[in-house]
């Protein structure tokens, strides 16, 4: 389920990735109510700010933030140093994370927020939307049915996305697969995921975007995949929203390499995959019984790194 939590004034607030501007933002009301800017160097965060509205101070709000930031850089077995007053001094008061200023070994199983005890005056806020120019990524929901449905129930989207997802015939069958995929949530190991992909501005669902750790042919990748409702497609969306888990799988794993597949027919899709700097691999790979095109990137190839 998505992981709402509740701020000190009764408002439900998220952390943000954006790693256009290269911040972590927390959001709430609809929106940016603090930002902690970061300058980055491979798997090393520089935290360099932090500010927050003057009209939100006192809450809690910059301790939530600095706290998710440092939960998301520890996941993925980061390390940081501190160019900011305010995280120097949580630093500090804060030993537990003293781990991330050394380098630290990769955990095999990233811990979980709710495993350390809250901090005093925090608000109890994590990391899990990414957002870039023109939409914004976040975990779906069971009330996102109807609109899911617009999308994995279309003909033309059921023929692009196979072999990852089959048409969706109904909302009974919707509900169903969104029930599973909150339900899988927690058990993805970083930086796997499935979102829900929505505008920015109007917050309407538009589409779904999915990275996910599988095996063929005896190797494990990191495969992406995607889907855009009809009315959505032509506008560059699917390509921003492939940058956009790219870039945050890059910056805050150790991941060398993601992946994707699609039909030999699947022209928008291979189009969408060279747009975000992904190349095709030679020959065809059989996955699930069909013959599929193979791309790939590799770190620090990715536009914005």
């Amino acid at each position: 389920m998505t992981k709402r939590t509740q701020s000190a004034s009764n408002d439900s607030v998220h952390v943000l990735i954006n790693s256009i501007s290269s911040q972590f933002e927390a959001v709430g009301c609809g929106e940016t109510i603090g930002i902690l800017a970061y300058a980055r160097a491979g798997r090393h965060f520089d935290l360099r700010h932090t500010f927050v509205l003057p009209e939100r101070r006192g809450r809690g709000v910059a301790g939530g933030l600095v706290a998710a930031a440092l939960d998301a850089i520890r996941s993925a077995g980061g390390t940081v140093t501190s160019s900011c007053s305010f995280v120097s001094a949580f630093l500090r008061d804060h030993p537990a994370y003293d781990d991330l200023r050394t380098s630290a070994p990769l955990r095999p199983r990233p811990p979980r927020r709710h495993g350390r005890p809250p901090i005093a005056g925090e608000s109890a806020i994590a990391v899990e939307q990414i957002v870039s120019n023109r939409l914004r990524l976040r975990p779906w929901m069971l009330s996102d049915t109807g609109s899911a449905l617009s999308v994995y129930g279309d003909e033309a989207v059921d023929c692009l996305m196979r072999p990852a997802t089959g048409k969706v015939e109904d909302q009974r069958s919707m509900t169903r697969l969104l029930d599973s995929w909150i339900a899988q949530a927690d058990q993805l190991r970083h930086p796997q995921g499935r979102w829900a992909v929505e505008l920015v501005d109007s917050g309407a669902l538009v589409g779904g975007v999915a990275l996910l750790e599988l095996t063929w042919s005896g190797t494990r990748r990191l495969l992406i995949s995607g889907a855009l409702a009809p009315q959505a497609v032509g506008q560059g969306l699917a390509a921003e929203a492939g940058q956009a888990v790219i870039q945050y799988a890059f910056q805050l794993t150790g991941a060398t390499a993601i992946h994707g597949l699609v039909l030999p027919g699947n022209r928008r899709g291979a189009a969408t995959f060279e747009r975000i700097g992904m190349t095709r691999a030679p020959g065809v790979q059989h996955y699930r019984g069909l013959a599929m095109h193979l791309y790939g990137i590799e770190r620090g190839r990715q536009s914005g790194s």
